[in-house]
Parts: C-alpha cells; structure tokens; sequence
C-alpha cells in the first residue's frame, strides 16, 4: 500500500527490497555494491570513484 501522502514510499521499499534480492541471487562475484544508507553524497561518489578507477578530474586537469 501506499504512503497515506501519495509518495508511493511503500512500494519503492517493497521494490529496492526486490531488486536487492536479485543482486543477491544473481549478481557476478565480482559485482561491487556501495552502501548508500545515511552516506552524504560526496562519500557516496568518492567511493565509487575509487572502486571504478575513475578520475573526478576533467580530462588532462591535475
């Protein structure tokens, strides 16, 4: 059921609770997943810049 205030809360969890199941079941090994949980954005996009290999700097800055 829905949120009483229309925001569909509930059936996004029901859906990300889904959803992370199939990871769980069938995601490669290797599959990283960053916890998002109460993370500040910035700590969330470091932590990924860091698993991918990715710069944060346009090409050629330093």
């Amino acid at each position: 059921m829905d949120h009483p205030d229309g925001s569909g809360l509930d059936r996004e969890l029901a859906n990300s609770a889904r959803r992370s199941r199939l990871l769980d079941d069938q995601a490669p090994p290797d599959t990283v997943r960053v916890p998002t949980d109460g993370r500040p954005v910035p700590e969330i996009a470091a932590e990924v810049l860091a698993v991918t290999g990715w710069s944060a700097a346009p090409d050629g800055a330093r």
